[in-house]
């Protein structure tokens, strides 16, 4: 605050100290934001076919169905896991990259 008035930034101006690095950054952590959100429907649509599996006909073979349908469950945790740890990253690094070259300004 600068003589009791709140001085704000305009929008353009947040990312004015990125350079080409910290561009290539955001849009990779962008695209696994976009990654990691995608999970959560694909995550619906898995248990919707896990409900699906109990009311086949063929009950014989129930458990190699729900085991093959667990294992997808497991897949999309681990790359929902890696997707969401690389966005994070990306994020943080490009971040602190800008703190410091403000710091230095």
């Amino acid at each position: 605050m600068a003589g009791g008035r709140e001085e704000k930034v305009p929008f353009y101006m947040l990312f004015a100290f990125a350079d080409r690095n910290d561009v290539i950054l955001m849009l990779l952590g962008t695209m696994a934001a976009v990654a990691s959100g995608i999970s959560k429907p694909l995550m619906s649509l898995i248990f919707g076919d896990l409900v699906n599996s109990y009311g086949k006909s063929d009950q014989n073979n129930i458990l190699d169905q729900v085991s093959g349908i667990s294992l997808k469950f497991v897949y999309l945790a681990i790359g929902s896991g890696i997707a969401s740890l690389f966005q994070v990253a990306c994020w943080m690094v490009t971040g602190e990259r800008q703190a410091t070259r403000i710091k230095c300004l």
